[in-house]
């Protein structure tokens, strides 16, 4: 695992600037009451149990989830994935201004490549593990037209089997949350034209709409009612109910090779366009594109509740003004399990 120092050192001075301050405004405030404890639990386990110093959920039932799959154990340099879950992590549990208001625990779907180490360093943030199996892409894809990268992403699925939760909130790693994502649990459910109940929604892809960040057409104003600028979804957030019938819905189309083989550009996120799309068996409800931006600007802060972009990268197409926020956030987030750990 790298050293917080010698990851400094392989980033230019202007960033290790913003993480360092970040870090050390929360060594600063080490008096303020967050909230540090961690939840416990079984690597092989959902069983949630509660600290003393962390209320119980009203909404027990109710969770966050998000999935880490290194491509590989052994890579070398900074893992900036697993720095962005444990951002997340800080951000959902921990952080005053952007926690959830009802306490809601986080899951973190771990594969086989992520490590031992890193699993204890997650756990110690506040997060519980559940270790999975990766689920491989569908027997209709061309293997040689699979991106390495995103090979793992249909493990997403099996949320659709874990019906001991009434509300999952999935987000992507690299989604760097605002304001607090409470709000999104209370979005109704819906009935399809067989009368049936469920609840999936999401925020539409944007894309097409945002020119994929260079802003050559006028954009929706963000807000709740920012929901149906595009007819496709994002897969990087995402509410659902789990059900056996949605599960098996899911299943069905994982297993239709005429079908799947459609999916190798867009992988999982092509599954779900597909099982959710309007005119399917259950047309997927649309959230505001604040709980999801994408191609995400600074003007974009004053109303978004998460930004959506791989902002560690230098070929991001986000301004700089506010790629240095997500670094400043990583700095925070480092000086909060610095705290922590000299408490201990």
């Amino acid at each position: 695992m790298n050293s917080f120092s010698s990851i400094l050192r392989q980033r230019r001075p202007a960033i290790a600037i913003y993480i360092t301050a970040g870090f050390l405004i929360l060594l600063a405030l080490s008096f303020l009451s967050y909230s540090q404890s961690s939840f416990s639990s079984s690597i092989n386990s959902i069983h949630i149990k509660h600290t003393n110093d962390r209320h119980p959920s009203s909404h027990g039932d109710e969770v966050y989830m998000t999935l880490l799959c290194p491509p590989s154990s052994s890579q070398g340099g900074v893992d900036y994935y697993f720095e962005a879950t444990r951002i997340l992590t800080y951000r959902l549990l921990h952080k005053p201004s952007t926690r959830d208001l009802r306490n809601r625990p986080l899951i973190i779907l771990a594969t086989e490549t992520v490590t031992s180490e890193q699993q204890h360093i997650l756990e110690s943030d506040g997060a519980i593990i559940h270790k999975v199996h990766s689920l491989p892409p569908p027997h209709g894809i061309d293997p040689a037209f699979i991106n390495q990268q995103w090979k793992d992403q249909f493990t997403k699925l099996v949320m659709w089997n874990m019906t001991q939760f009434s509300k999952i909130l999935y987000m992507d790693a690299d989604l760097l949350p605002i304001r607090p994502m409470s709000a999104v649990f209370e979005t109704p459910s819906a009935h399809n034209e067989d009368g049936e109940e469920y609840l999936f929604a999401a925020t539409y892809d944007s894309a097409g709409v945002r020119d994929f960040g260079k802003f050559t057409r006028p954009i929706p104003n963000l807000g709740p009612s920012d929901t149906s600028a595009a007819s496709e979804i994002n897969a990087g957030l995402f509410l659902l109910q789990p059900s056996e019938r949605q599960a098996a819905y899911v299943q069905s189309i994982y297993n239709d090779v005429s079908v799947s083989q459609h999916f190798t550009d867009m992988m999982e996120q092509g599954l779900l366009r597909y099982a959710y799309r309007d005119d399917g068996k259950y047309p997927w409800i649309r959230l505001s594109q604040m709980y999801n931006t994408q191609w995400p600007r600074l003007q974009d802060l004053d109303v978004s509740r998460a930004v959506h972009d791989k902002m560690w990268k230098d070929d991001s197409p986000v301004n700089w003004e506010l790629r240095r926020f997500w670094y400043f956030a990583w700095g925070e987030m480092r000086g909060c399990a610095s705290n922590r750990e000299g408490g201990e």
